[in-house]
């Protein structure tokens, strides 16, 4: 696999992931992670940028580098805006052991093979993914 396929199917990987956090998680997960999500938006724009998540992680006591805060940023900013957008939060703030278990797998499934053919094709993927931004 060379380094453009790689990066293709990271993104892909992330963002069926982040479809898959906005579309399965439970009402009461949502609401909370909103919460938290308008709380730490300072400047009400719906986004969190560095310097938001910065103050975040100073608060919990946690002091993050500028590396590591670049790393966050490009595994998370699924866009690559440079801010993490309310769907990119909730896929990354979302427990993936509760989230990657068989039924919400197979309900995340179903969702994608729009055709019942028991297969997904790319263009399933582009409508569903067209359709989340």
């Amino acid at each position: 696999m060379n380094l453009k396929e790689f990066r293709a199917h990271e993104v892909l990987k992330q963002a069926t992931y982040a479809y898959m956090a906005s579309q399965l998680v439970s009402k009461t997960e949502r609401e909370e992670l909103g919460n938290m999500f308008r709380s730490e938006d300072k400047n009400g724009d719906g986004h969190l940028d560095k310097e938001e998540l910065l103050v975040v992680f100073k608060r919990m006591g946690y002091v993050m580098t500028d590396k590591e805060l670049n790393e966050l940023f490009e595994h998370v900013d699924i866009d690559g805006s440079g801010k993490i957008a309310y769907s990119e939060f909730i896929a990354a703030a979302v427990d993936s052991q509760s989230m990657l278990t068989d039924q919400k797998l197979k309900k995340a499934f179903h969702i994608f093979d729009k055709d019942k053919t028991g297969f997904i094709e790319a263009g399933e993927i582009h409508l569903i993914l067209d359709g989340a931004t």
